[in-house]
């Protein structure tokens, strides 16, 4: 089939005329190669640009800029969507790239430009047009040059593009895959359906470009820009003024959580494989760093369970003392408090958890609060003087 001679009765023509002909053609004398998209395959999306949230940190007012997320990041709603490649305008298509490098080219993204991507999911395996490997068939190159031709000036390159998505997607395809025009080995598909892929959560980062010795503009990941504030965990506050802008800044809230849990897990990894003469150290750091977070608890515990198992009983049960945070409201419950942790604990060994381990953890309880009180009147003591004074 001549497809230079399709291009040209496309642009000549009545498109529904034009269009049955050609879906009747495709679907019963060209051979598409295909290939599936499974479930659970992820890709990327890139947006230009970010988004700026209101929030103070303790008394200080500021904008932070966050990677765009969720449906911010997903395909545009049909009311603002343009015209593309394979999409025409108003009707809303997900395009994703295979990797970042792709993402960033696709995007066009400049020096100094900042911008999100974020990570989508397939849910749904289906079938998808293969115009990569039409690249090695004689008889269907010239369609696939088609498909890929760059716009530059001549827009009307996508009448021709659109017409044939149209009957890829009539014929019961979920969509394309085709190698992305800007850069070598780059991987691009375009769903028609964007319910088959999902945003993955937390996933979404913010790069910036930044030109390398020759000019190539390569993606640096960027910190979240409230992680500069040393207490963003307990000092960052929402002056969101809509609905949408405290959905999103839950939403951060819960992404710090989502890291913080990741850190932690890599982190317990990580001390897992040293050497015992590393670990004081580590957990030494490990209980330092994740008590600023919600996991405060879970870091002593931790610390203590290794500590008890290596016999070292007494600084063991400090930690656990130390992992409850006990006021003073809750000191007559701090022993049997201790007890059930320890005793209920899955890690630390049986041998330890008899009758013994009981009256040390009592001990341990009662100088602790002996300490805790004599702090207390020390500190009682300062102010009394300075009050003097």
């Amino acid at each position: 089939m001549n497809f230079i001679n399709m291009q040209k009765e496309i642009l000549d023509n009545n498109e529904a005329d034009v269009f049955r002909k050609y879906l009747e053609i495709f679907r019963t004398q060209i051979n598409l190669p295909q290939k599936n998209v499974c479930f659970g395959e992820q890709w990327l999306r890139g947006r230009t640009h970010c988004d700026t949230f209101k929030v103070s940190f303790d008394d200080y007012d500021t904008d932070i800029e966050v990677p765009y997320f969720k449906k911010e990041i997903g395909a545009p709603p049909t009311e603002r969507t343009k015209s593309y490649r394979f999409n025409r305008t108003n009707i809303a298509y997900l395009y994703l790239t295979s990797d970042l490098n792709t993402c960033m080219a696709e995007i066009r993204l400049k020096e100094n430009e900042i911008c999100s991507i974020s990570n989508f999911v397939c849910v749904r395996e289906s079938t998808y047009v293969d115009v990569i490997s039409m690249l090695n068939i004689v008889e269907l190159k010239q369609l696939a040059d088609i498909l890929l031709q760059p716009v530059d000036d001549n827009e009307k390159i996508y009448e021709v593009t659109q017409f044939i998505s149209d009957i890829f997607r009539e014929m019961g395809y979920a969509g394309i895959l085709y190698p992305s025009t800007i850069i070598n080995k780059g991987i691009n598909l375009v769903c028609f359906y964007p319910e088959y892929f999902q945003f993955i959560m937390y996933s979404d980062r913010i790069y910036k470009g930044v030109a390398d010795c020759v000019g190539n503009i390569l993606p640096v990941s960027q910190i979240d820009e409230f992680k500069k504030y040393p207490e963003y965990r307990k000092e960052m506050y929402s002056f969101g003024d809509t609905p949408e802008k405290e959905e999103a800044f839950e939403y951060i809230e819960n992404k710090i959580i989502f890291e913080d849990e990741q850190e932690y897990d890599d982190r317990v990894r990580m001390i897992l494989n040293l050497k015992n003469a590393e670990i004081d150290n580590a957990l030494n750091e490990f209980v330092e760093y994740f008590s600023k977070t919600h996991l405060r608890k879970r870091a002593y515990q931790f610390r203590g369970t290794y500590r008890i198992n290596a016999g070292n009983i007494k600084a063991g049960i400090r930690d656990y003392i130390l992992s409850l945070n006990v006021c003073n409201a809750q000191r007559t419950t701090l022993y049997d408090s201790v007890v059930h942790a320890i005793f209920d604990s899955k890690d630390i060994d049986i041998t330890f958890k008899i009758e013994a381990l009981k009256q040390k953890i009592y001990e341990e309880c009662n100088l602790y609060i002996q300490e805790s009180d004599k702090k207390w009147d020390e500190m009682m003591e300062k102010l009394r003087i300075l009050n003097y004074r």
